[in-house]
């Protein structure tokens, strides 16, 4: 059994992730280094689809140095041998995962099966918390790189954090992995399969038609957190903006809008439950064509990553945020019923 450590960059997030780098190291059982390598993507998108903040302030190479190369269609039967009798292992790598089932699915390229271990979930195993980025993990560890955000660079540190935490246990790879679960996923028939909480969840292909998550029961409670939560000390980032979140999001991802609920009012923001009544539109597929709202100014519009961004998250993050405490409901069971809150308190974990 091999290791494959790899990483991907995306030029854009709207509508999936748009790959422009794959960067992996391949590995025997024992982590000896086979092959490795930063393979350079042309994303496929048009000159004002890239991701400014990512172009700018986190790729590692140009834009026409991208453009330049081959799509993902060219370089996909070399993807797909890399993962052939390995373990995938990678930081958020839920995240990658979802990327390379989006790009495949625009491509119409076929997916390919494999299993992988989530780096940041087995770093919460060792050191409860929320998960710390690879830079905090590595130099935890004594082993910091000089250069994040390269494909091939983040996945060698990804090598040299297993490498270290293995050393330390004095267990093989597959020991120590196997000693985490609940950091492991698997990846069969275009789907993601998780495992949380003892539980196995499932995530699939990110589209706009994505089964409406967001109605019955859901969108009450939905409703009903965004008007009760209110933290004691919101922080000033949002400053009291209402925000609406693109229903082509919202509607696929019920839980990770609770999150983001909470995660916006916790900075100073609320979410807008009217298409009429919002400061900000943050959209997710494509920019919608707004008019004035009802104070007569033109909304702002936010590309759904950027926003994240500004709040400290990426799509990554947004996805292992933990769903939140919603028990405080209770006390406004004449708006919602208490077989309703309690159905959605068993069943919370659903992604």
């Amino acid at each position: 059994m091999n290791y494959l450590f790899y990483d991907l960059e995306c030029a854009s997030f709207a509508g999936g992730g748009k790959i422009c780098e794959f960067g992996y190291v391949l590995t025997d059982g024992s982590f000896r280094l086979l092959e490795k390598a930063n393979l350079l993507i042309n994303p496929g998108i048009g000159p004002g689809e890239w991701d400014w903040y990512a172009l700018k302030k986190v790729l590692t190479h140009s834009r026409p140095e991208y453009e330049a190369q081959k799509k993902f269609p060219h370089y996909a039967d070399k993807i797909r041998a890399l993962f052939e009798g390995a373990v995938a292992v990678g930081h958020t790598i839920d995240g990658d995962a979802q990327y390379l089932l989006d790009e495949c699915a625009r491509y119409g390229v076929k997916a390919w099966d494999y299993r992988y271990v989530d780096i940041r979930a087995v770093d919460v195993a060792l050191a409860p918390g929320e998960g710390r980025a690879l830079s905090k993990i590595a130099e935890a560890c004594g082993c910091p790189a000089e250069v994040y955000h390269d494909a091939l660079a983040d996945a060698e540190t990804g090598l040299a954090v297993c490498s270290r935490w293995t050393a330390e246990s004095g267990e093989t790879p597959e020991a120590f992995f196997g000693r985490f679960p609940s950091a492991c996923g698997i990846v069969t028939d275009s789907r993601i399969f998780l495992v949380r909480g003892g539980r196995m969840l499932e995530r699939g292909v990110l589209t706009p038609e994505r089964h409406n998550e967001m109605r019955g029961a859901n969108k009450k409670i939905f409703r009903l957190f965004c008007s009760k939560y209110h933290p004691k000390k919101p922080a000033r980032i949002l400053k009291g903006k209402r925000i609406f979140l693109d229903p082509a999001y919202t509607q696929g991802h019920y839980r990770e809008s609770l999150a983001l609920a909470r995660r916006i009012a916790d900075f100073g923001g609320k979410i807008a439950m009217s298409a009429a009544h919002f400061d900000e539109y943050v959209f997710c597929f494509q920019p919608p064509e707004l008019s004035a709202n009802e104070e007569g100014n033109l909304p702002a519009m936010r590309e759904f990553s950027a926003f994240l961004r500004e709040i400290g998250l990426d799509q990554a993050d947004l996805s292992l945020l933990p769903a939140p405490d919603l028990s405080f409901l209770n006390r406004y069971a004449t708006i919602l019923s208490e077989e309703e809150i309690m159905s959605f308190l068993k069943n919370k974990k659903v992604i």
